[in-house]
């Protein structure tokens, strides 16, 4: 039967009723139990939200809702309290009936709609549904503000001694006249002792939360009821929308504390405390899954402000700080939490503490020294495991670069030596895809594009691109500093290059006391429009390091200021997915500015060089090198033709190698010596390929291609992976002349800095153990899709 019917009947049966007999009425009382069968809540839901959409305009002129006049039995309350009163259902309700000392539960679903009364759906726990209007509930404009909140969809209710009725257009309703009537998120479970046996086993969720108590405010009902969403939200791992219920919930609080026009008891006020703390901690660690360490700091002090020795708060405060780089800082957290904390008190273990405690003593002392152990954490890296390390900053700061048309650069303060370590920098913003399913259907040509980074092929770069740029977006509207360190990384006018230099202390660890401190969501007071998503992922993507074949794209902030060059001054390595490690591979003086290659291989010719550059970096590089072998572009042409470029026998390998000894013997071009080694350095993979054939080393007579090439990379680039693992493979070091050996122990030396003798050569051999398994892991990618092509 259609709705309208059903309600044209029960219309007509109560007319009836009307003017009958005591025993016919009493028949049709029976006669007028309503049979919930034919009263679906899907055509109740849809016919509700056809009306809610018609009326929305009015709605949102938040036109105040007149209180409504009604008689005093009407109005009167129920002064009996759940516990008291006996649950029924939807299905047993009676028209034109005042249900007394009985209770409906259930749980609102839909959004509220504002005519005289409140207007809304209510759900049974039988799963029945029923209209519920509810008058003098918005008694000023701040409640209508707030009605979305206060009947949002999704409340557990509970209705005291239900009116059943017929409105006016002659729909059935559940009246509420009282908003004291009308409990939110209800407690109290149990009746007086006789139960609803015909209640079926309830198919929603156990209703939750706190008493109805007369002293505690509906405020902390209806945060309550929120913060149990957002504890929902979290648990499905829905960050976000657990940090927005959480903001809501804390709005709710704040917001009675400050509007409330009464005096509230000891007892409410201690049960609004406790729900801000509870949501401001809850929220700071949702906030933590999302890095957005300035925002989850903020939330857990002001949890710390409203009750101190909440050991939750204290952790996760601690956890923030270390995230901002803050290690003594955050020491001081766990070491006040371990202190305050009772065993196995607040679900948290000592055992948990005391393990942060001791990662944030050993990244102080990182942080501090610049002394790390290397070989223990690439070994951590090599198992898979993200090792633990501390942010470091060393000798650097933010200044003009040596070429105007480059803008802004990082400079050293003071001389440093070949493996100073100049900084350790963590990373602000990682994505990854997964290579496998990326290069599916690509060809032979894309899949090697993809492998070298190369943003041409814009369904894998824009990915992680796009990603990043997200990632950025949403810490940044939680933390002005952060904004301001992503805004500092945007290209200047290089014309105005003093002017656009940031101060190095935005970039060194630091607390900021001024951002907002209230339960008032930062991302409320940042216009999302303000954000050009295109230039920050432009930005993201100038600046992000990408690594050959990992399909990935890693953002720093600090390191985002050093330059390129193919003769660079410095090297930097990732270590694991967050940290990267720079260290200086030359001499500079004070006020030098860093250098750094942005190739992952900066040992290839002019052509292959420039090509990454180009489609990966977007620019053009004019570096002394790249000028020099721009100018040799013949010479060089003649060099790179697709055999000498794959090397695929020793011939061309010999070929190279012998035809570039020659010029630099006959041709005048070449006299400089510091321009030989560049092309020398160049072409690696041809001096190196063959180290192991006596063949191929007799037929080169005099070069001795292994002192000429370790001498000229040394020159060049300071230091190479690629040459060391060679090296390690095909010669025996032993065997090697002192003059060798010394230039590749100075290699090992720029590149990992100052370590004993041992570890240093223990640390050579694992990154070349763990270059040769990237390298296969990328070859049997490329090959197992290039076979699927066919």
């Amino acid at each position: 039967m259609e709705l309208g019917k059903l309600l044209l009947r029960a219309r007509m049966m109560l007319d009836a009723a009307a003017h009958a007999t005591g025993e016919d009425e009493e028949e049709e009382e029976d006669e007028l139990v309503l049979n919930l069968e034919y009263c679906s809540k899907d055509n109740l839901v849809r016919a509700h939200d056809q009306l809610l959409a018609h009326l929305k305009p009015v709605n949102n002129l938040r036109e105040i809702s007149a209180p409504i006049v009604i008689g005093a039995s009407e109005a009167a309350t129920s002064s009996r309290p759940l516990r008291g009163l006996r649950p029924i259902h939807i299905r047993n309700l009676q028209v034109n009936c005042h249900h007394q000392g009985r209770v409906l539960y259930g749980e609102l679903c839909v959004e509220p709609l504002k005519m005289v009364a409140v207007q809304t759906i209510v759900l049974d726990e039988a799963g029945h549904a029923a209209k519920l209007s509810v008058y003098n509930a918005l008694p000023n404009q701040h409640f209508v503000q707030k009605m979305g909140t206060l009947f949002r969809k999704g409340l557990k209710v509970a209705i005291k001694e239900p009116y059943f009725k017929v409105a006016m257009d002659g729909s059935l309703i559940i009246r509420v006249d009282n908003p004291a009537d009308f409990v939110r998120n209800p407690k109290e479970r149990q009746g007086s002792g006789i139960s609803d046996t015909s209640a079926p086993t309830s198919s929603l969720s156990p209703l939750f939360v706190t008493s109805s108590s007369p002293d505690q405010p509906t405020a902390v009902l209806d945060a309550h009821g929120l913060r149990v969403q957002g504890n929902q939200a979290f648990a499905a791992q829905d960050w976000k929308e657990a940090i927005r219920l959480y903001g809501d919930a804390l709005k709710i609080l704040l917001q009675y504390k400050e509007t409330s026009s009464f005096s509230p008891s000891a007892l409410s006020m201690s049960q609004v405390t406790k729900e801000l703390v509870l949501g401001f901690s809850n929220r700071a660690e949702a906030r933590l899954r999302l890095k957005h360490f300035e925002a989850a700091e903020r939330d857990a002090r002001k949890a710390l402000q409203l009750q101190k020795n909440h050991v939750k708060s204290c952790s996760r405060r601690g956890r923030a700080l270390h995230g901002l780089h803050l290690y003594k800082e955050a020491a001081l957290c766990f070491k006040i939490a371990l202190l305050q904390m009772g065993r196995g008190e607040d679900g948290m273990s000592v055992k948990d503490l005391r393990s942060a405690l001791q990662a944030s003593e050993i990244c102080e002392r990182q942080a501090k020294t610049g002394q790390y152990d290397l070989l223990k954490m690439w070994r951590e890296v090599e198992q898979g495991r993200e090792p633990l390390c501390g942010e470091y900053i060393g000798p650097v700061e933010i200044g003009p670069a040596r070429e105007r048309s480059l803008g802004r650069g990082l400079l050293v303060t003071r001389d440093v030596e070949p493996g100073d370590l100049l900084m350790v920098s963590k990373a602000v913003a990682h994505a990854e895809v997964d290579r496998s399913s990326l290069m599916t259907g690509l060809s032979k040509e894309q899949i090697s594009a993809a492998c070298t980074g190369s943003k041409s092929l814009s369904p894998v770069s824009s990915t992680y691109h796009d990603d990043l740029a997200f990632q950025i977006v949403d810490r940044a509207l939680s933390s002005k500093r952060f904004r301001e360190q992503v805004n500092n990384l945007s290209s200047t006018d290089a014309s105005r290059v003093e002017n656009n230099i940031p101060d190095m202390d935005l970039f060194v660890p630091k607390l900021s006391l001024t951002e907002q401190d209230d339960a008032y969501d930062v991302e409320e007071k940042v216009n999302l429009e303000s954000f050009d998503m295109e230039s920050i992922r432009m930005a993201t993507s100038s600046n992000a390091l990408e690594i050959a074949g990992e399909c990935c794209a890693t953002l720093w902030l600090l390191p985002s200021f050093i330059n390129h060059s193919c003769v660079p001054n410095a090297w930097w390595v990732k270590l694991g997915k967050e940290a990267l490690f720079v260290r200086a591979v030359r001499h500079l003086s004070k006020g030098q500015e860093v250098l750094i290659s942005y190739l992952d291989n900066p040992a290839l010719p002019l052509s292959p060089r420039a090509s990454f550059l180009q489609h990966c970096r977007g620019f053009e590089c004019r570096c002394e090198r790249c000028s020099f072998e721009n100018t040799m572009e013949p010479f060089l042409r003649f060099l790179e033709n697709d055999a000498i470029l794959r090397f695929v026998d020793m011939a061309a390998a010999l070929e190279v190698v012998k035809s570039l000894e020659w010029a630099f013997n006959n041709v005048t071009s070449f006299e400089d010596e510091k321009k030989k080694q560049w092309l020398r350095t160049s072409y690696l993979a041809s001096y190196t390929a063959h180290l192991d054939n006596a063949s191929f080393l007799q037929t080169l007579k005099d070069i001795h291609p292994l002192e000429t090439i370790v001498r000229a990379t040394h020159e060049t680039l300071g230091g190479s992976e690629l040459l060391l693992n060679v090296i390690r493979q095909r010669v025996d070091l032993e065997e090697c002349s002192p003059y060798v050996r010394g230039i590749v122990a100075g290699m090992s030396v720029c590149l990992y800095g100052k370590q004993a003798p041992a570890a240093l050569t223990k640390l050579v051999a694992l990154r070349g153990s763990m270059l040769e398994k990237a390298k296969f892991g990328l070859l049997a990618t490329v090959c197992a899709k290039h076979e699927e092509s066919l």
